[in-house]
């Protein structure tokens, strides 16, 4: 046990959105109202450039909702879906899509997903970061895997260029 644990305890601190940042960009009481706007901006902007219809969510670092935007085209199921990967990346600190390997049957976590029916194991899910700590996360979803990841490089980096 105390093996899987130390992997997952290195998993989870590799996951979480790279090295501590300038701290220019970030406030250690997560993302402004402004910040927040910019982020769905840029998740829209990057889903119509794939072809993509969505919803895009933000959670602070308890995962408590702060934001939901979907778009009128987006499937319905992604207004349940995309906030609970905006709370899983921000409770768990990593990628939700990260998940998935963790909870299988033979992984260190498994059966997390159901003890909390709002930890999700899909992709796009993220962690924002403020030097090195988690102050939120934020969700995406209406897309496929590939297309999910994508936009949600998107808005990481659109949130590490606040600071520059």
């Amino acid at each position: 046990m105390k093996k899987y644990m130390k992997v997952t305890s290195l998993l989870v601190m590799s996951c979480i959105a790279g090295p501590p940042a300038a701290a220019a960009h970030c406030r250690v009481d997560g993302p402004s109202e402004q910040q927040i706007e910019k982020l769905s901006a840029t998740a829209f902007a990057e889903a119509k450039k794939l072809g993509v219809h969505i919803s895009f969510s933000v959670a602070d670092d308890k995962g408590w909702p702060l934001y939901f935007k979907r778009d009128p085209e987006a499937m319905l199921v992604t207004s349940v879906l995309v906030p609970k990967k905006s709370y899983t990346s921000a409770i768990m600190k990593m990628p939700s899509g990260d998940l998935a390997a963790l909870t299988k049957p033979d992984g260190p976590l498994y059966g997390l997903n159901t003890a909390d029916p709002k930890i999700i194991l899909f992709a796009g899910g993220y962690p924002l970061t403020c030097n090195g700590k988690v102050v939120g996360a934020f969700g995406v979803g209406g897309g496929s895997w590939v297309q999910d990841e994508a936009i949600g490089k998107a808005v990481k980096d659109a949130y590490q260029a606040f600071g520059r």
